[in-house]
């Protein structure tokens, strides 16, 4: 089953057009079918257990969520309608909470051994290969050539699309109508933040730690995880957004912070080479040149997510204590937005009439949960990043050195990508955070068995 996981949690398309967004997609009826098969055929019931001081604390941020949602509904009795509204507001907390409790519980059962733990990482990479043969290569050579549309619009079919904007599909499917890459997601914005955060660290890592991830020959493997890395930054790049390019950026930095002292200067001097040959194919190449201005230097639509995400982290400002409710947040950002920022086509054509779309995870978690969960979410996180400093200062362990490497390169990434937007409250997202925190916590154990021995 462990290596389900990954997989399971990337087919995103909409199932359900009714309840909380992430109750309408697959993976949270696979998650929820995981856990059942496991208490039901793996009689695992009996380890089922549930910290009272956990309970205490979703019951509390619960009841918080409440009362903001209701002053929400005091302060803009009208402008609800822009919001998820009261009852289908309270009932995605409560169906967030509980997928929450429902993938912790799935990766814990499952991560019962060290091998358990290794065919999650390599089962990961090894999806993530298959979802770039499948998908995004296709979708590449199609951006590139237009010349296999209709495997584009197949694949289309299976997307994941955004309510209310038939515009990005009208062509059959997102990449043959705007020339963008973007997996079975939304948007390119949305496959280049799931990249970056779920797939990125596990590949850089393995590369960096020399990391024999997929049971082949050492050499072998590393050929294979830079095919891999190489494959994806191509992808990135015609995602054709500014996520996209930031993601890219990660991956070099921490191919650079991580590696050995050879393979530092070995990857310092080919990136010199890389960002020469970068500069003058933007001087020399006019596809290169107007594709890092439309979708970077030059980006348009810098007005409006500059506007939602000082808007965010003003309400935010406002609402410092339980937040405003999660997926309250319109009517607050049209309030703070500066007013500077609004005239434009975009804010007057769209955004006027739908609400104002969030434009920041963190300026969302800050604006929606306030301090009450912001606070404890934080030493909850800085206690494991504790606990990986240690396991790396006491084990020479090329497995134990691959997972806290790539813990760390996942928290920079999720740090640094979730200053824009993605849909964050997905299960992949909690898959990809558990299994660490479960890794972490088997690691340093008192029945470390084989993962700590030097």
């Amino acid at each position: 089953m462990v290596y389900w996981l990954v997989p399971s949690g990337l087919l995103t398309k909409v199932l359900i057009n009714k309840g909380p967004l992430i109750s309408q997609s697959a993976p949270f009826f696979f998650m929820c079918a995981f856990l059942l098969y496991i208490i039901l055929f793996k009689k695992k019931l009996t380890t089922f257990k549930l910290s009272l001081n956990v309970l205490y604390s979703t019951f509390l941020i619960l009841i918080c969520q409440i009362i903001a949602i209701l002053l929400t509904n005091f302060r803009y009795p009208r402008e609800m309608e822009q919001t998820a509204g009261i009852l289908n507001g309270t009932i995605s907390v409560i169906v967030t909470g509980f997928i929450i409790f429902v993938t912790y519980y799935v990766v814990q059962f499952t991560f019962d051994s060290e091998i358990s733990i290794k065919k999650f990482f390599s089962g990961s990479v090894i999806t993530f290969v298959i979802y770039l043969i499948l998908i995004l290569i296709p979708q590449a050579i199609d951006t590139v050539t237009g010349s296999i549309d209709g495997y584009a619009n197949f694949i289309g079919s299976f997307e994941q699309r955004h309510v209310g904007r038939n515009d990005f599909y009208s062509l059959g499917s997102y990449v043959t109508t705007l020339n963008r890459v973007n997996g079975l997601l939304p948007e390119a914005s949305f496959l280049a933040a799931m990249i970056a955060i779920v797939f990125i660290p596990m590949i850089v890592s393995g590369i960096t730690n020399h990391f024999n991830l997929f049971g082949l020959k050492k050499k072998c493997s590393y050929i294979i995880l830079w095919i891999v890395l190489v494959t994806t930054i191509i992808i990135l790049f015609l995602a054709k957004t500014s996520t996209g390019f930031v993601a890219i950026g990660l991956a070099a930095i921490e191919l650079l912070i991580f590696s050995n002292k050879q393979d530092k200067k070995n990857f310092f001097g080919l990136g010199l080479i890389l960002l020469v040959v970068l500069i003058i194919s933007y001087f020399e190449l006019s596809f290169v040149h107007t594709m890092l201005n439309n979708y970077l230097l030059k980006k348009q639509g810098i007005s409006n997510r500059l506007g939602g995400t000082i808007g965010l982290f003003l309400t935010f400002i406002h609402n410092p204590i339980i937040g405003v409710g999660m997926g309250f947040t319109s009517p607050y950002v049209f309030t703070y937005v500066p007013f500077s920022m609004t005239i434009n086509e975009e804010f007057i054509k769209i955004f006027s009439y739908t609400g104002f779309a969030d434009q920041s995870v963190w300026g969302e978690i800050f604006s929606y949960f306030g301090l009450v969960l912001v606070v404890p979410m934080f030493i909850f996180i800085k206690g494991k990043i504790k606990k990986s400093l240690v396991i790396l200062r006491s084990s020479n362990n090329s497995f134990n050195k691959f997972v806290m490497h790539s813990f760390f390169m996942y928290l920079i990434n999720l740090t640094t990508i979730s200053l824009f937007s993605f849909e964050w409250n997905q299960c992949i997202y909690y898959t990809i955070f558990f299994a660490y925190i479960v890794a972490i916590n088997f690691i340093s154990s008192e029945k470390r068995g084989l993962l700590w021995k030097k």
